[in-house]
């Protein structure tokens, strides 16, 4: 922004209180028109980031609903492993035993760059809050997913280096009826904040 000196020199009040009048109407007019851009500029960048937040809560809201799906069926496996490790003890005699597991962690993209460009100072309050719980709660699940992934794999040390139930010692029997139940207890914490993220979907 650049102001000129006057082509002739000013020699009155009048020609003076022109120039003034004129240098002050072209900065606020210039002032204004920038303040104008960068408020359109805000609302596209708002924009933009409402859609893709929209868009990763629409996909992690399918995603969960598959994990939850695949969750329950985690539960009943292991269920079915003290089954078989009770039936194992009282009777001698042995079923298959398994534990597998699949996730999918939610994303939290949109948001990180939503927060990291400055575009959430542009919500509403009740709007930005909203947000941060939502995405506040999916931290707590992804973490409790982790937790319970990594208490999945020692039910099954016992049988890793190809033995079968009948060939387990009533120790080993003892410790992997201790890790299944401690698995059980990590999926019910996470299935309950996945039904509590439910919640703040719908």
């Amino acid at each position: 922004m650049e102001v000129h000196a006057p082509e002739h020199p000013i020699s009155t009040w009048r020609e003076f209180l022109i120039h003034m009048g004129t240098i002050t109407l072209g900065l606020l007019i210039a002032l204004g028109l920038e303040q104008a851009a960068e408020w359109a500029h805000h609302r596209h960048q708002l924009h933009i980031a409402e859609q893709n937040l929209q868009t990763e809560l629409e996909a992690n809201r399918a995603t969960l609903a598959q994990d939850e799906v695949q969750l329950d069926e985690s539960g009943k496996q292991l269920l079915s492993i003290l089954g078989a490790i009770d039936l194992l003890r009282k009777h001698g005699k042995t079923t298959s035993m398994k534990a597998l597991w699949a996730w999918s962690d939610l994303e939290s993209a949109a948001w990180d760059t939503a927060r990291n460009t400055g575009a959430t100072a542009f919500m509403s309050y009740s709007q930005a809050q909203e947000l941060a719980d939502r995405y506040h709660q999916q931290d707590l699940v992804n973490s409790q997913a982790a937790a319970y992934i990594r208490s999945i794999y020692p039910v099954m040390i016992p049988l890793a280096s190809g033995k079968t139930p009948d060939q387990l010692t009533p120790a080993q029997l003892d410790r992997m009826e201790l890790n299944t139940e401690s698995a059980l207890a990590d999926l019910a914490h996470l299935q309950a904040l996945c039904r509590g993220l439910d919640q703040q979907y719908k």
